[in-house]
């Protein structure tokens, strides 16, 4: 990862990742989350989200925007911050 910035009041993340096999980094934009705390656990539920590259976008529409994503035990605690 190269970088990494959270803004929590607008609900974004912006991850920039130098993937095995590419030249240039890639640019991954969440321009709209969603925490959910249930019994069964925490979720991030990605409301919106784009990529640098456009394979990137369409999984990112097809396997993650909407769904409710279970966030592991381990991690919950630094959802507190992002909330």
């Amino acid at each position: 990862m190269l970088n990494l910035y959270i803004d929590s009041r607008q609900k974004t993340v912006q991850i920039e990742v130098l993937l095995k096999g590419e030249k240039e980094p890639i640019t991954l934009v969440v321009q709209e989350y969603e925490l959910s705390s249930e019994e069964s656990g925490t979720y991030l539920i990605i409301k919106r989200a784009t990529a640098s590259r456009e394979w990137l976008s369409l999984l990112l529409d097809e396997f993650a925007r909407g769904k409710r994503i279970l966030i592991p035990d381990k991690y919950v605690s630094v959802t507190k911050i992002i909330a």
